[in-house]
């Protein structure tokens, strides 16, 4: 296959009378389709295509493993495929106009009511119920449909706060009639799935792909379930969703490039190369690994990739297809789906894999035990087990890491096990990956029971434990802590010092460890760190607990005043920060979830300046969220304490 244009000869012999440069994009459209289509009708995919190569294809994305836990096996269960019939249980607009009809019912004198009435949106299904986690039939009430439409896409897909995705992901997958106004979408169904993808939650997308009513129609639907199919390696499921959508009329070159590679793994050599060129000749020049990938396939000498710098899942199953390597540079800019993909890819070397995996477990689109199952097939001698720390502290890459990881899961004494855990954790600490280190150890440390004899260890274990959302369990650990800290125990009077903030924020119930004592106390105990560090902390500590209604005495405010007057940190733009005091006062809970979420941004809690935090919080409490509000606080204080 050549690059260049065909020669005046060469394309009347295709196309008779017309010159190339004189076809035009229909014309061109036109003859791909008949040329393509006609020689493997869409209804011989029921036999599977004929590969040029046998199938290595990258496995399944991280939501879609065989290594899952049995509760998601059982949720899968759930997600059952389009037909005629709507779920059993899809929270439709149905139910809401059910409950209205109740609380009509008793304001109406007149039994008869006379008008239109809005025939359900068919986007109003979703996975989650009031009943399983959904945020109910009042999430989208008051909220305009164009202005949701616009602000879903700007939710922050790529956050590290898992605090802020398990929130998005309720949002966007809850049953509820869909927001009044006009729409300029295709579907408001599908604006969900498409932000799904992009937060990398491939399963959750394809599970509101499959429950999409029939007769709704949108795009998104069918491309979202070919990406998927390709990510899990399912080539001939793919290629039949893209052939009846090419023969449906679809003319985009997502499909076309689709057909054409479906047509190489049948072995229709010159189908493929001549759908390729006629790509090029309609100027379709930008993705150079499309077409040396294609090349590749219909067996062109010296087709092999070096580069890609924007891989999409075609890409994926083109490499595995033609047994490539994806290469290196795949990881910088990949989407979490992608990145999740790679990260169990076999034709990946396992370095590129180890960064694919770290990076989209932090986002939450690959499960924590995908990762240590990686770093645990990293290979390792005995000697470098055995000096994992101090290799470790050399040198911060993924691989040692996965040491780290390794001398901790085969030391078995509770005492050995808790030191490798603590080594692990102080590394992670320097590069930001504290939370994923501490989500990777999660079962082991579960396992440790504490003890005083292991009170050094509790300021480690509790903030780990506060860090995978497990408060109960590190509150234990505090109260070991407390018991035992004595300036002989110096270790345990820090881990009271370090547990004592956020033990009570994380819950509720914790709140009766609160006293001004307490607050003193705590501030006192910060007296060796530089000031502008304990100001820095004991404001946002003290707006923490404010904004759970534990008001800080004056006197304790004061010393801040010794610092800088001003404090950095993300800060919303003024009317966002209107529109999410607005929404959330007005009681309209999803659009006051995406106004929060949108003023915390990518970066999280983390990075969010107190008052921000402070304001998110208040709106999310005054819409119902209080544990969700009390999450984002812990990230955010948890952040600060590391």
């Amino acid at each position: 296959m050549t690059r260049t244009h065909k020669s005046t000869q060469t394309q009347f012999a295709f196309f008779g009378a017309y010159h190339a440069l004189a076809v035009t994009f229909v014309m061109a459209v036109t003859i791909l389709v008949v040329l393509l289509l006609i020689p493997a009708p869409a209804k011989a995919q029921n036999s599977g295509p004929i590969q040029l190569v046998p199938s290595t294809t990258t496995p399944p994305p991280a939501t879609a493993t065989e290594d899952e836990d049995e509760d998601d096996d059982e949720e899968k269960k759930k997600i059952v495929t389009r037909d005629d019939e709507s779920s059993e249980d899809t929270g439709t607009e149905e139910d809401a106009d059910e409950e209205d009809a109740d609380e009509d019912d008793a304001d109406d004198e007149d039994p008869v009511a006379v008008g239109a009435l809005r025939p359900p949106d068919p986007s109003a299904v979703g996975l989650l119920s009031a009943d399983n986690g959904g945020l109910g039939p009042a999430l989208w009430r008051g909220a305009d449909l164009a202005l949701i439409e616009a602000l879903i896409p700007n939710l922050p897909a790529k956050t590290n706060s898992r605090a802020m995705r398990a929130l998005m992901q309720r949002l966007l997958l809850s049953a509820a009639p869909v927001p009044e106004g006009q729409s300029n979408a295709a579907s408001f169904l599908g604006v969900r799935i498409d932000q799904l993808w992009a937060m990398g939650d491939v399963d959750a997308a394809l599970g509101l792909v499959l429950i999409a009513p029939v007769g709704l129609f949108d795009p998104t639907f069918s491309r979202t379930h070919a990406d998927g199919l390709f990510l899990r390696g399912d080539h001939s499921g793919a290629c039949e969703i893209i052939e009846r959508e090419i023969a449906s009329g679809r003319s985009d070159e997502f499909w076309f490039k689709g057909l054409i590679f479906c047509r190489a793994l049948r072995q229709e050599v010159e189908a493929a190369r001549l759908g390729a060129d006629l790509l090029l000749e309609m100027g379709e020049t930008g993705d150079e690994a499309f077409f040396t990938l294609i090349a590749a396939l219909i067996g062109e000498p010296g087709a092999t990739l070096v580069s890609l710098p924007a891989p999409v899942p075609l890409h994926l199953a083109m490499l595995g297809a033609v047994r490539q390597e994806i290469p290196a540079d795949a990881v910088i800019t990949a989407g979490p789906a992608v990145l999740a993909a790679i990260a169990g890819a076999p034709n990946a070397e396992i370095g590129v894999r180890l960064i694919a995996a770290e990076k989209a477990e932090a986002i939450g689109a690959l499960r924590k035990n995908r990762l240590s199952q990686l770093y645990a097939s990293v290979e390792f001698s005995p000697d470098e087990l055995a000096n994992a720390v101090s290799i470790a502290l050399a040198e911060d890459s993924p691989r040692t890491r996965a040491l780290l990881y390794q001398a901790g899961q085969v030391q078995t004494v509770p005492a050995a096990r808790a030191e490798a855990m603590r080594a692990a954790w102080g590394v992670s600490r320097r590069n930001g990956g504290f939370a994923t280190a501490a989500r990777i150890n999660h079962d082991a440390l579960m396992q440790i029971q504490a003890g005083e004899e292991l009170a050094w260890f509790s300021g480690d274990a509790g903030l780990a434990l506060l860090a995978v959302g497990e408060n109960d369990a590190a509150r234990v650990w505090f109260d070991l802590a407390r018991a035992n800290a004595s300036v002989n125990a110096p270790e345990a009077a820090q881990a009271v010092l370090d547990l004592w903030p956020l033990t009570v924020i994380a819950s509720q119930a914790a709140g009766s460890t609160w006293t001004t004592d307490a607050i003193h106390n705590w501030w006192m105990g910060q007296g060796e760190s530089p000031l502008a560090i304990r100001n820095k902390r004991a404001g946002l500590f003290y707006t923490m607990f404010e904004s759970f209604g534990l008001m800080v005495p004056p006197a304790d405010w004061q010393p801040l005043l010794n610092g800088s007057a001003t404090r950095s940190g993300q800060i919303p733009s003024p009317a966002l920060w209107r529109n999410l005091r607005e929404a959330s006062i007005s009681g309209r809970l999803g659009e006051t979830i995406i106004y929060a979420m949108l003023a915390l941004g990518h970066a999280g809690p983390a990075s969010a300046n107190p008052l921000t935090l402070e304001s998110v919080i208040a709106a999310l409490r005054a819409v119902g969220l209080d544990q969700d509000a009390r999450a984002l606080a812990v990230e955010a204080m948890l952040a600060e304490t590391l």
